[in-house]
């Protein structure tokens, strides 16, 4: 039996700075198309350029609504701050949630690109055999580091 493929994992924040366009009250809009925020202009520049691995990396992003979400999960608006008492309440069920998608994906890279108060929803313990990598710094220095992540040929 093949041995399934691994996947590298990225985990971004939600953004403030959200699109309007194409909501469908009955579904909402996949996560990946509501936020706007200079992260998600990144990437998603990368993928109209074809320089993201989709094959080979998954984006989870971090909402302070919804916890931690596939880039691909459907959404309804909202308007909600991530607190310290919000990523408290999160970091249970984000835990459990992020073993499951490192399972899922067999994932043996994490990329966790978040500021202070979202990093305190992450757990402090992450999955045995994942390498976890901080993509730290001012923004310009994350974007940076994001559009450098994964070179694609």
């Amino acid at each position: 039996m093949p041995k399934p493929r691994t996947k590298k994992l990225l985990v971004i924040p939600c953004s403030k700075t959200k699109n309007a366009f194409a909501y469908i009250p009955e579904i909402g809009f996949p996560a990946w198309q509501y936020y706007d925020g200079q992260i998600f202009r990144v990437i998603k520049n990368r993928i109209q350029r074809n320089e993201w691995p989709h094959n080979d990396a998954e984006v989870l992003i971090l909402s302070a609504e919804y916890g931690l979400i596939h880039a691909n999960q459907h959404i309804t608006p909202y308007d909600r701050l991530m607190t310290p008492q919000r990523a408290k309440e999160l970091r249970s069920e984000v835990r459990s949630t992020l073993s499951l998608w490192v399972q899922y994906f067999n994932v043996h890279e994490l990329f966790i690109c978040l500021g202070k108060t979202y990093k305190e929803a992450m757990p402090k313990k992450y999955p045995d055999g994942v390498q976890v990598t901080y993509l730290d710094g001012m923004i310009g220095e994350k974007l940076n580091q994001i559009k450098n992540l994964w070179m694609v040929a």
